[in-house]
């Protein structure tokens, strides 16, 4: 393999690698609620769609996590009588 092409070989690599870094990485903030989601902000969506949509899904996802939080608390603490 010529020198050229190796290193077009290692930049590809290396590409692949960062892109999978990302996708691992929004796949756990998503999990985790941790809004590290790596979106396209204004260039994919307008102002108002970030404010309402983001915002929505922000509370909702915390409201549930919190919900469950509530739920599990009761029922554990049921369970021991």
């Amino acid at each position: 393999m010529t020198r050229k092409k190796s290193e077009e070989s290692r930049r590809c690599r290396m590409q692949r690698l960062r892109v999978r870094q990302r996708e691992v990485g929004v796949a756990i903030s998503f999990a985790t609620n941790t809004n590290w989601q790596a979106y396209g902000g204004e260039s994919t969506m307008s102002h108002l769609t970030q404010a309402l949509g983001l915002g929505v899904q922000n509370f909702l996802s915390a409201a549930t996590g919190i919900a469950v939080l509530i739920e599990t608390y009761k029922r554990l603490t049921a369970a021991g009588h």
